[in-house]
């Protein structure tokens, strides 16, 4: 107990110490002038500012929000150095009645945390020169113009922009100022991606005027019925080349949900540069239509996976194709190959995929199926065939750009149920969920090159089907004598034997047998199987010189050098057990419950003798022992 309490207090003390290193690990602050260096800092306190906080290039910073509220009274954040603003709590805020909440120079990490402008004509946050880095993981940001203005590289995770700009938005000197809710801008360089944010914005949700922007899921929406509102993606070359890459996400617009390229030479355009914009997937939604490319600066359309709800065929990739329902178009990728075996054996009554190989692989290309006898072989519309009846028959799979056909042969394969008897032991398979187990094998090995069956067994069976002879598979229980086992075979079964005397009882040899699975055409031997994938229920009968009453009999299977005792189920004169393996078996068997565990082989003269004689010594001892007494009684 007294180790115990040690034990405790010592972790406590560590506990203890721990958290006060931790929770000193950030500066506690109540005002942003406190921020006077590169370390870490702790909102404890709302803070109004009526001063910008500016980060020197040589500072590294991380502020924690912690819940708290920071109001910049017509100020702003000026980054220079590295900045990493954080919300533990989930709660906090900055706000700004000035047009830029966070100017970036440098390095901004942005992790959760609420951000918001109230004034015409600036953005929450400005990234402002060809090398300043921004990164917006899962932050809530509100925006009275841009939400997000990038001239260098961005990257947005998550979280949830809004922008109320309008075209009808004044700044404080009265000229007209209107932003869509993130945007590239200015620079050829600028860079932008984003991951599963939502984008929305009266003006538009996301504008990429130049350089390039990816999208790889997310909501981007305008307001619908709002004639102020423009596009969910606006993509033009207004400053330079413009280039987009969409791989998921909803896009909806009253006009239409993504535009690249403007034509305009009124100075809407800007410079008018090209602008191209590739569509691998996600919905698209407009009123006016899904997309639309300008005709001369939207070029190069490219569209190869989405939903659209206007018809965009003429901006299909070369290998895209479209499919209409219920007033939706779907863009896929185009069928290139279909490959599937160009024959296939396959025995009556065998229902299996034809698996073909489909290239590549997220098609939305319909395949057909058809067969050119059904009543030999049917298939259905997912490639899946049926043998009905021996014959051949050619099943073929169209779709529009690509086909490919298989021819089917179709053999007759049974696995009789009456018993097959080979010297004194009889055996059966009459289960029939083991003759299906055999019928899939068979039909598989004869297709695999690279199947369990020996080359020369397959040869054979080949040329038995391609003959049209009808195909057998039976069990044999072939006797062996004791004196032709391998004598490691004979360890190996004894060992297991051992196993078996659990209650002190004599484990007893009957028979040695070579149980195999035998394959034959109009019953002419073919060859046998070794082994199967799964295991099978096989009946033998037991011999007649080892039925006794009161007598429980074990199987031992030899195979690939290790011995195995199998669970048997016995009833009169049967023995039944599952198996996969086809090799060396033996029965062995207990009668009445003995002094001591022995084990010997009834089937081994040399054993037998062994005993005899012993037995005789034991009886002679006996005699002489009782005249002894006799004598001196």
């Amino acid at each position: 107990m007294k180790k115990f309490l040690s034990v405790f207090l010592s972790l406590s003390l560590c506990f203890c110490f721990l958290s006060r290193t931790e929770a000193k690990s950030a500066a506690d602050i109540t005002s942003l002038q406190q921020i006077n260096g590169s370390g870490s800092y702790r909102l404890t306190a709302d803070i109004t500012a009526d001063k910008n906080l500016e980060i020197s290039a040589s500072d590294a910073v991380i502020l924690d929000l912690n819940g708290h509220t920071i109001q910049l009274q017509e100020k702003s954040i000026i980054n220079q150095g590295s900045l990493t603003i954080q919300d533990r709590k989930a709660t906090g805020k900055i706000l700004t009645d000035n047009t830029i909440l966070i100017r970036n120079n440098a390095s901004l990490y942005i992790a959760g945390g609420s951000y918001e402008t109230k004034t015409v004509g600036g953005a929450v946050f400005l990234n402002a020169n060809a090398d300043s880095y921004l990164q917006i993981d899962d932050a809530s940001v509100e925006a009275r113009s841009y939400a997000v203005y990038n001239k260098g590289k961005a990257i947005i995770n998550q979280g949830t922009f809004h922008s109320s700009s309008s075209n009808t938005d004044k700044t404080a000197s009265g000229a007209t100022f209107f932003a869509y809710c993130i945007a590239n801008k200015d620079l050829p360089t600028a860079s932008m991606t984003i991951n599963n944010a939502k984008v929305t914005g009266v003006q538009g949700a996301v504008a990429n005027a130049t350089g390039n922007i990816i999208i790889k899921d997310g909501y981007f929406a305008t307001e619908k019925d709002n004639p102020k509102s423009f596009y969910a993606l606006y993509v033009a070359g207004e400053y330079n080349v413009a280039h987009g890459e969409i791989y998921g996400g909803y896009f909806y617009s009253p006009k239409y949900a993504v535009s690249v390229g403007n034509d305009n030479t009124d100075g809407d355009g800007g410079v008018n540069a090209e602008a191209t914009t590739e569509i691998y997937g996600g919905s698209f939604y407009g009123d006016q239509g899904a997309v639309q490319y300008a005709p001369i600066t939207g070029k190069n359309p490219y569209i190869l996976g989405g939903t659209f709800n206007s018809d965009i065929s003429a901006y299909l990739a070369d290998n895209a194709i479209m499919k209409e329902a219920d007033g939706l178009f779907t863009v896929g990728k185009k069928l290139s190959s279909i490959t599937m075996p160009e024959t296939l054996s396959v025995s009556v009554h065998t229902k299996r995929s034809l698996s073909p190989v489909i290239d590549p692989a997220d098609t939305i290309e319909t395949i057909s199926w058809t067969s050119s006898d059904p009543s030999i072989v049917s298939v259905d519309q997912n490639g899946t065939i049926t043998a009905h009846k021996k014959g051949s028959a050619v099943i073929k799979a169209v779709a529009a750009s690509a086909q490919a056909q298989c021819q089917i042969q179709v053999y007759q394969l049974d696995v009789p149920g009456q018993e097959t008897t080979s010297g004194s032991v009889s055996s059966n398979i009459k289960d029939q969920a083991s003759k299906n187990i055999i019928y899939q094998f068979l039909d598989q090995a004869i297709n695999d090159p690279n199947s369990s069956l020996d080359p020369a067994t397959k040869t054979n069976l080949q040329n038995a089907i391609t003959a049209g002879k009808k195909i057998t598979v039976l069990p044999a229980a072939k006797p062996l004598k004791a004196n032709t086992i391998n004598s490691d075979i004979k360890k190996s079964i004894t060992k297991a034997a051992e196993k078996l005397n659990q209650k002190n009882q004599t484990i007893i040899f009957g028979e040695y047998l070579d149980i195999s699975l035998n394959i034959e055409a109009d019953e002419q031997p073919l060859g046998s199987i070794h082994e199967l994938p799964a295991p099978i229920k096989i009946s033998i009968s037991i011999p007649k010189k080892l039925i006794k009453p009161n007598r429980t009999y074990y199987i031992i299977r030899y195979h690939d050098g290790k011995a195995d005792v199998l669970p048997t189920s016995q009833s009169s004169d049967t023995l039944t057990f599952e198996t996969d393996r086809f090799s060396t078996y033996a029965i062995v068997y207990t009668d009445s419950p003995k002094a001591s565990a022995n084990t010997y082989d009834s089937t081994d003269p040399i054993s037998w003798t062994s005993v005899m004689i012993l037995s005789a010594i034991t009886s002679i001892l006996c005699v002489i022992s009782y005249r002894s007494i006799k004598k001196f009684g």
